[in-house]
Order: structure tokens, then sequence, then C-alpha cells
């Protein structure tokens, strides 16, 4: 059974598989461990921070690797070996082989292996060797250990600036501060540093929440402390926080700024590493599913200016059900943000599934298509939207816009009529009732998703009547000018309002040019020299020199005004007017994601509904009634099959017809956790009464960690398809869902109120609860649970409630005439509790009434004897008054018996 140890010797070689082929030597981290040999050095870091590599710098520095143990900490043999609590011995039977013993990639470890690991590492230390002891962040409260530590974490394994000079003196220009990316080790000197850290994360088990928290940074990038706060609530937000600060470095937790900025990761390298089921856990936190996650944070990005990243993670991790939803109310922003690369993605992704029929969902693939020059595409899109009979009057007027600006003549005259009701406003009035009568219920929330912002009216408004006067230029000129003026002070930026009077600037432009007003020596001076023309060209140069100094790009409207100015720069030059010198490009074109300064919230009405704010309750509520919704024709969600608990006799767990209880065996407070759960079944408890409950001993910091740690392990046992829908948990308050649990408790509870009240007269359903009581609850709550204070205090109320209902049922019995039922009741009762002097006396009662005078008696004699053996007291007056009609009734048939025999 010591083979495992034994062969754990390395005998001068470096263990097979431990650190990477080429080690980088961090000597200042191997002087730390030598600062005191004779204390447990435990290096507690992520995956990627090179705890590994540095274990087998010392053990190659010090040793040659010669008498030196390395114990592989997730082979079972570890976790056998310390059951058996032979680990300790074998290693100093060793002991003049043995002078340093690392255990690598120790496991979390429940309290009592984690009792007998401490007490390994303090024999080990008391008997002169050197123990170095590897683990992660998610299962380092399994090893706190009571000998002397010395602990090293992520933040003192990051690369410092000494090390990545590599010794030499730096130069003025190098002595800043290094970007985190350069000091996580696997990044800097490793060749897939971003997969080792994710990797890392997916295998450790940290609680649901946590798990939660640490994909959202990464999936943000960069954001503030609110975010977190947003997903957790203020409390464990801030706990969480703390928590992660200080274990994950790469991370990049700021708590004096209140800020975060994670090392980059790319989405499709998140949903690589992590999985699909990265935002699984938003329903264990209480904000809807994974969807209503996704999407908040996606909608947030594109508000922020960072939109190629929301669009990705919407594509990465959205259900195509979702986005079918989203879509109408998110991409109308990301065709401001001239992102029609990302945008047709999203749509093609949600056309392929059969999803993209519905108006709205045609009319972005049409715009998508324009914005990247599709043009016939865009016209067949657009005719689609325009024969859908779901389609609204906003719909159907900016397909027909699309239509009209990209089709050929013959479709234009075709197109005309919905633009002149739009303008005229005689479609509006019909709006709602088409909406209604088209739609239905189901489709009405998709169909007018795309309408519910003013400023998306008001810019459709603006760019049909541009349209509609192209053939009068100056006309169009004087109606964009008494808009811009009339809109008062805008928002540079690029949502709707901004990016549409630019848009329909570019079209005025380009309606003007096709007149040859800006065409060399033929110059129109009087269009040149008027207020409306140099309106535009100030409006227009102003907005991209704004937009351009944020460098977040100047959205679709602003490069295609800015290439129509380009185009008539001499003209320009000629009538006095500065043209804008904007480089311009497509935003598409721009690094994934590329490092730019939050904007501050605009006066926009955009701002005001969330964007400027992480995670707002406001959008997290929307989304989640938003996400409630599926299209027509999307698969529905099958119910979660049910929890079933079995606690009396022996603890048996069901997921539907799937028996989980093996996953328990071994883990002992999950079961108390899951079994405390079932018996609070109808109320909420506390974090802090749990708590106190699960350690009663503990303090609350180890205890409230040691429970979230409990949580996220009872939690992945009882998970179905990555979620685990049976456990509820909101901020201090735990529960199950009682919708989908059940248990035997439940069942004995009204077993119980059925012995006390249910039997009715001449009833035969006692023989189903006597049957009941025999086979189902004929052994204890728990009986193997005998040190917990509240699983005690519950057996012993269920079992004196049940003698209860024995006795009461056994005189109910009686007095509707089932003898033999009362008879029962009340050995059953005598048998579970022979302290109880009301069931000798149901028993003599029923005994009396069957005419078993002589078992009568003898149940009379067992309790005499037993009150005064035990108790010293005399029977009661029931018992005697029982005592004495037996007596009385033998009496009279001893005498009857004298009189047949005279």
């Amino acid at each position: 059974m010591s083979r495992f140890i034994l062969q754990s010797a390395c005998r001068g070689r470096r263990p097979r598989g431990a650190g990477p082929q080429r080690l980088v030597s961090r000597s200042a981290l191997v002087s730390r461990l030598l600062a005191d040999r004779r204390a447990a050095r435990v290096l507690c870091a992520p995956d990627g921070f090179g705890k590994t590599a540095l274990a087998c710098e010392y053990a190659e520095v010090m040793f040659g690797f010669q008498h030196v143990y390395w114990i592989n900490g997730l082979s079972p043999c570890f976790l056998r070996d310390l059951d058996a609590g032979i680990v300790a011995e074998v290693l100093c039977r060793e002991r003049s082989q043995c002078d340093l013993v690392v255990f690598d990639d120790v496991p979390g470890l429940d309290e009592e292996r984690a009792a007998a690991f401490g007490a390994v590492v303090a024999a080990l230390l008391a008997a002169g060797m050197e123990v170095l002891v590897i683990t992660t962040p998610g299962r380092e409260e399994g090893i706190a250990l009571a000998c002397p530590t010395e602990r090293l974490d992520g933040r003192d394994l990051l690369v410092s600036a000494e090390e990545a000079r590599g010794g030499e003196a730096a130069s003025p220009a190098a002595r800043g501060p290094l970007p985190l990316e350069a000091r996580v080790p696997c990044l800097r000197w490793g060749e897939e540093g971003v997969a080792c850290l994710l990797a890392g994360i997916a295998r450790e088990a940290l609680p649901p929440d946590l798990r939660l928290v640490q994909w959202t940074l990464l999936a943000l990038g960069r954001g503030r402390r609110g975010a977190v706060e947003a997903l957790l609530g203020p409390t464990r937000g801030e706990e969480a926080w703390a928590w992660l600060a200080e274990r994950y470095p790469f991370l990049g937790l700021d708590d004096g700024e209140g800020a975060f900025e994670t090392v980059p990761v790319a989405v499709d390298d998140l949903r690589a590493g992590l999985g699909a089921e990265g935002p699984a856990g938003a329903r264990a936190v209480g904000i809807g599913d994974g969807d209503t996650l996704v999407l908040a944070l996606a909608t947030w990005l594109i508000g922020q200016d960072r939109f190629e990243r929301g669009a990705a993670l919407a594509a990465a991790f959205a259900s195509t059900a979702a986005l079918a939803l989203w879509l109408p109310r998110a991409g109308g922003a990301l065709l401001w943000h001239d992102a029609a690369e990302a945008l047709g993605g999203l749509c093609d992704r949600v056309a392929r599934r059969g999803l993209g029929d519905h108006p709205a969902v045609s009319l972005l693939m049409a715009a998508a298509s324009a914005q990247r020059g599709d043009g016939p595409a865009a016209v067949a899109l657009a005719q689609r939207a325009l024969a859908a009979p779901a389609r609204t009057s906003r719909t159907e007027a900016a397909a027909a816009l699309v239509a009209y600006r990209w089709g050929a003549s013959t479709l234009r005259a075709a197109t005309l009529p919905p633009l002149v009701g739009w303008r005229d406003g005689a479609l509006r009035a019909d709006d709602a009732a088409r909406g209604e009568r088209a739609c239905g219920p189901e489709a009405a929330p998709i169909a007018d998703s795309a309408a519910s912002a003013s400023d998306e009216r008001a810019v459709l408004d603006l760019l049909v009547a541009v349209t509609l006067a192209e053939a009068r230029p100056q006309e169009a000129l004087a109606i964009w000018a008494t808009a811009c003026l009339g809109a008062g002070a805008v928002a540079w930026d690029r949502g709707p309002w901004a990016q549409g009077l630019l848009l329909a600037a570019a079209w005025v432009v380009d309606a003007l040019a096709a007149t040859g007003a800006f065409e060399a020596r033929r110059e129109d001076w009087d269009l040149l020299g008027g207020n409306d023309f140099a309106l535009l060209a100030t409006v227009a140069t102003t907005a991209l020199e704004a937009m351009a100094a944020t460098g977040n790009g100047v959205g679709y409207g602003g490069r295609r005004v800015a290439e129509a100015l380009q185009r008539i720069e001499g003209a320009l030059a000629l009538a006095g007017l500065r043209a804008c010198p904007l480089a311009v490009g497509r935003q598409r074109d721009r690094p994934l994601d590329a490092v730019a300064p939050s904007r501050p919230a605009a006066s926009h009405p955009d701002a005001a509904r969330g964007l400027a704010v992480p995670l707002a309750s406001a959008d997290l509520a929307d989304l989640a009634v938003g996400a409630a919704h599926r299209v027509a024709g999307a698969a529905v969600p099958l119910r979660a099959p049910r929890l079933h608990v079995r606690l009396f006799g022996t603890m048996v767990v069901h997921i539907g017809e799937t028996e989980v209880s093996s996953q328990l065996l071994s883990r002992k407070k999950a079961r108390l956790l899951l079994a405390l759960l079932v018996l609070h079944r109808d109320r909420e408890l506390t974090r802090d009464g749990l708590v106190a409950m699960l350690w009663p001993q503990a303090d609350p910091r180890t205890g409230t960690k040691s429970f979230y740690r409990l949580w996220g392990e009872l939690a992945a046992i009882l998970s179905v398809d990555g979620e685990c829908p049976y456990l509820v948990r909101d901020h201090q308050r735990c529960h199950l869902n009682a919708a989908l649990c059940t248990s035997d408790v439940m069942e004995f509870e009204e077993l119980i109120r059925a012995l006390l009240f249910g039997l009715a007269g001449g009833s035969t359903g006692w023989e189903e609860m006597l049957r009941q009581v025999q086979e189902s609850f004929d052994g204890e709550l728990l009986p193997a649970e005998r040190r917990n204070e509240t699983v005690v205090a519950f057996r012993r109320r269920y079992a004196t409630e049940l003698v209860d209902a024995l006795v009461a049922a056994s005189g109910r019995l009686r007095s509707f005439g089932e003898l033999q039922g009362a008879l029962w009741c009340a050995r059953e009762a005598l048998r579970r509790d022979r302290t109880r002097e009301d069931g000798y006396a149901a028993l003599m009662e029923a005994q009396l009434a069957v005419g078993q005078r002589a078992g009568a008696l003898d149940t009379f004699l067992a309790c005499r004897g037993y009150l005064a053996d035990e108790l010293g007291l005399d029977p009661s007056p029931q018992i005697m008054a029982l005592h004495q009609r037996l007596i009385d009734g033998w009496g009279e048939f001893r005498g009857k018996g004298e009189l047949l025999r005279g």
C-alpha cells in the first residue's frame, strides 16, 4: 500500500511532467523559500504562475533532486494513503533518504482529510524534513496548517521589473511599470499562456458565484467594481472582490481605484478555455439564465464603444433564440458603430436557424449588407422585410429606405409609397393596429423592439425626408440644416442621433455633388457661400475631430461624411471651409477590442438607458424579461428533473431517475448541508445561520469561506447540464427551490398530520398509513449523524411526534371500532419509545378492548417496573384505573367460572 509513496522518490532526476521543459531561474523567490526551512512552504497561486517550476528549481539547487520525494496530489493513491494514515509513517521510515517532500497539486480536502494532512506535514517537519506544498486558491482552505508556514501567493509570483530586465540596469525610458500581461509568468515565458490560465480556472472547484464573477471580469476585460456588485449584491460583491483580488492577480483588480483591467483574453479563447457554460452560473445568483447575463454584458460593451467585443461575446455564448430577440434591440447600435461585419455574422447565425424571417432581423441584415457594399443582398433582404406580415410601420419605412437607395429605378418607384407615407404620417396612425394584428402577442416584442428609441424614429424621419428631397439638393440641404439647428447641442458619439445626422449630411453632399456643384471651374458659388453649406461643413468637421480624439473611431455616419467631404476637398478649400484631415478607415479593420479610454456618460438618451453604468439593475431586469420570450418556433427548454432526498434510514438522493448518493458518500459536509436545507425547506436560512450549524466552533470569517466552497461543491454534485436549479442563494439567504425538490421529510409530516387528524370513522386508510410507518419510517432521521446539534434536535422532535401521533391514532381507531389498528398503533408507539407512560396506557386500552387481559396485565407490570426501577415513581392514576378495570374484570370472570363448575 506504501508503493505509491516509495515510487515518488526522485533519485536525482526531475519528476516526469513536473514544470515546463525550460526553466526560467527565479533566484529571488528561491531565496524567500530559504528564509525559514523549518516551516512548511505553501505555494498557492493559479495555474500558470510557475509554482511547480519554482519548486523544481529549489529541489535542484538545494538537493540536486537527491533525497527528494515528489508526491502527486492529484493521484487517487495520495488520498488513499492519506485516509489510511501511512504517508508520514512511510516517509519517516525513509528519513535517511528523505530531506525534502514536495506535495504537488494538493486537491481540495474536507475537514477530516485536512486535519490528517496537517498532521502529516507537522510530523515531517518534526522529523527534520523540509516540506513544500503546491496548490491553487480554490483548494487552499483544505490545507490550513497548524504548524509554522511560509506562504507565497500569486502576487508574490508575479514577474518583477528586475526579472523582466534580466538583471540589467534599466534605461530611463524603460523604468515605467510593467503591464499586467508582462508580469504573469505563463504569459511572459509560456507559448500558450492564456490557454494555461483558463485551463487552470476550469479545473478549480470554486463556488458558482465566484466562477461567474471570474468569467464576467474576463469577458468584460476592464470596468468598474460595480459590475461585481450588480452580479452578487453589495455585501457579497465586496467579499468576492477582496477574495479574488488577493488570489488572482491576472484579473487586475485595483481596490483603491475600484476598477479592474484583466490580462487580454480574446472571446474565442475564453470560450475554448471555459466552454459554453461559462455564464451558466447566472441562475445561481438570481439574475436569470446565461443568456440574460451575456446579452447584458454585450449591451454594455457596445455602449462603451467596444462593439466588436460585445458582438463577439453575444455570438460565442448566447443562444440563437436569445440572439433573435436581442438583435433588433442592439443591432442598430452595431450599425451606427460601423460594425457591419460583426452584425452580419450574428444575423447569419440567426438566419441559419430559421429565425431570420422576422422583419426586424431581415432589416438589420439588409442594412449590414448595404454597409458592406453588397447592394443586391441588401435589396433582397429589404424586400423580404417589406413582404413580412409582421412588419411595423417603422420597419416598413426603414426597409423601403434601404431598397430605394440601393435598388434600380423600377424598384425605387415601388418603394416610394412607404417612404411618402412615413413622411406624411399616414402609416404612423395605423402602426399600433397593424403591429398587433400582424404580429400577434408572441412576435410583438420582436417587431416593436427596434422602434423603442425616440432617437431612431427621429433619425428615420430625417433620412426619409432627405432621401425624398434628393432630386432637389438645395431643399435637402435646407432640411438637414433645419434638423441640425433644431437639435441644439449634440453629443458627438456613436449614438443614433449623432450618426444619423452625419449620415444624412453625407447623403446631402453626394446629392449636391451629383449636380456638378463642386466640379473644378464649375463651382456653384451661391451654394458654397451659403450659410447652410457652411453649417454642414463646419458641423461635420467638428464632429469628426471630436470623435477621432476619443480614439474609438467615428462610426458609420462619421465615416460616410468624411468620405463625402474628402471627395470635394478642393471645392471646400476654394470656399475657405476647412476639411477634416482625417485618415478615414473602417472600424472593423482595427485590432480586436483596441484599448480605448472610457468615454464619459453622454447627455444622449442612450446614456439614460443605462449604457454608461455597468450592469445597471434596470438593464438586467429589462433583459431578464426579454430573454424570457422566445421567437416563434424556437425550442422551449425542458423543466429540470425533480430532486428527491430521503433522510430517514439511509440518505438517498435522486435527480429524476438518476441516483447521485454515491457522489455524496465521501463528502460528509456536503451531505449535511443538503440535509439542513431539506429540514428547513419551508423557510429561508441566512448564510450565517448555516455557518453556525455546520461549524459551530469556527470563527465567522473561516466559516464563511468554508461555506462558499461547500456550497459550490454541493451545487456541482446536483448540477444538470452545467447548472444547479435546486440550490438558491441570494446574498444572505439560502434555501432549496421548493418547486423542484421533494423529500421523505415532507411525506413524514403529512403522515403525522393524517395520524393525528385524518382518520375517519369506518375508513380503512389506516392500514396504508401503518404500512408507511413500518416500511418508510422504520429508521431514524440520519442515524449516522450524531454530532450536529441541529440534526439531533430534529431527530428527537420527529421521534417524539411519531409516538404522539401513534398514541393519538390508537385512541381514535379504538373509538371507531378499528380495534386491530388501535392495537397495532399502540404496540408500535411503545416499541419506538418504552419510556412513554401514555404508550403503556394506550396499549392496555387496546388490549382490554380486544380481550387480551393477560397481555394487558403484562403491560401494566412492565410499566410499573420501569417507573419504579428507572424513575422511582408510582404509576399514574390513569394506569392504576386501567389496572383496576383489569382486576375487576378478572374477578368477575373467575366468579362465573366457579358457578359453572358447581
